[in-house]
């Protein structure tokens, strides 16, 4: 006869020992204690303290560049950037309105607000530095023409170096006899 013998019951997992957080720093505290140069083991973590503050003012990143509200310009700054604005505006116009296709032509130019920046070149003389353009806006004759549009839009593009969302053209409205 065959006996049937019980199977054996599987062993527990070991327990861990649960860590007493709190003895652990008691004997730290303790350690600690111990040491004759304690008030230059405080020093010294403030003196740390102290020296990763003033780094972090270092190494602070650089603020957005926002630009300037027009009004914070100078009349003078002013006035040549509207200068400047019209000229380009003009020469622009000139340009689209060779194109095969475009007549009469209108151009705004809008530019990022901020200052007219000198800068001095290697030979000693100062040049202009004006904003950034932030949009163009043109109204033509024959913009109604997807090829003509397309013509438009890249001549603009590729004059001022701006990209495609930037850069605006619309048809212009015939005019009344």
């Amino acid at each position: 006869m065959l006996r049937q013998v019980a199977p054996a019951p599987e062993p527990e997992p070991a327990k861990r020992p649960a860590i007493d957080y709190g003895q652990l720093l008691k004997r730290a505290v303790g350690r600690i204690k111990n040491k004759k140069n304690v008030e230059f083991i405080i020093l010294g973590v403030i003196i740390l303290a102290i020296l990763l503050i003033y780094a972090s003012t270092l190494w602070d990143k650089a603020p957005d560049e926002q630009p300037l509200p027009s009004n914070l310009l100078e009349s003078g700054a002013q006035e040549e950037l509207t200068e400047y604005s019209g000229t380009l505006e003009k020469k622009l116009a000139q340009i689209l309105s060779q194109i095969v296709g475009v007549g009469d032509v209108n151009v705004m130019i809008t530019f990022e607000s901020g200052p007219i920046v000198e800068t001095a070149t290697g030979l000693g003389q100062e040049e202009n530095a004006y904003p950034k353009v932030q949009g163009v806006l043109v109204v033509a004759e024959g913009a109604g023409d997807l090829g003509v549009k397309a013509k438009v839009l890249d001549a603009v593009r590729i004059a001022l170096n701006l990209p495609a969302d930037q850069v605006q053209v619309f048809e212009r409205t015939p005019e009344m006899p």
